[in-house]
């Protein structure tokens, strides 16, 4: 049931128009988007910094567990 309710909300979902328009302007226009957007910057940075946190403490909990 819960497959068939996860399909449901997928199939009849319509995408989000974060931004008004069309952004066409192929890979390289789209990297610069996501770089030049303070908005975008911040998410990015932040995705980095948990997974540097928690790759830190995985590496830490791997050396507590080799003692």
């Amino acid at each position: 049931m819960r497959i068939f309710a996860a399909f449901l909300v997928l199939a009849t979902s319509v995408p989000a128009l974060a931004h008004p328009g069309e952004h066409h302007a192929g890979v390289l226009g789209t990297l610069w988007h996501l770089v030049a957007d303070p908005f975008h910057l911040t998410l990015i940075v932040a995705a980095v910094a948990c997974a540097t946190v928690a790759a830190i403490r995985q590496r830490r909990r791997a050396k507590a567990g080799e003692r």
